[in-house]
């Protein structure tokens, strides 16, 4: 091999582990958004079901103190 395929193949083994270090944090960075924005995305289901129970709550409590105050 020639000086310039051996320089070349040294600099390829030694980047080669810190861009396979560097893909997996990418990798694992992009799969803790998604787990994050399906989180997200629940508890904003959550919080809107809350509210329509609290909601339906307070009408039948308005229903039922108009009927016993009659």
């Amino acid at each position: 091999m020639s000086e310039g395929m051996t320089a070349l193949l040294g600099y390829v083994i030694s980047w080669l582990p810190m861009v396979l270090i560097l893909w997996i944090y990418v990798y694992f960075g992009m799969k803790l958004v998604r787990v994050q924005r399906t989180s997200a995305a629940a508890l904003e289901t959550i919080a809107r079901k809350l509210g329509d129970i609290d909601a339906r709550l307070a009408r039948r409590e308005e229903r039922s103190g108009e009927g016993a105050r009659e």
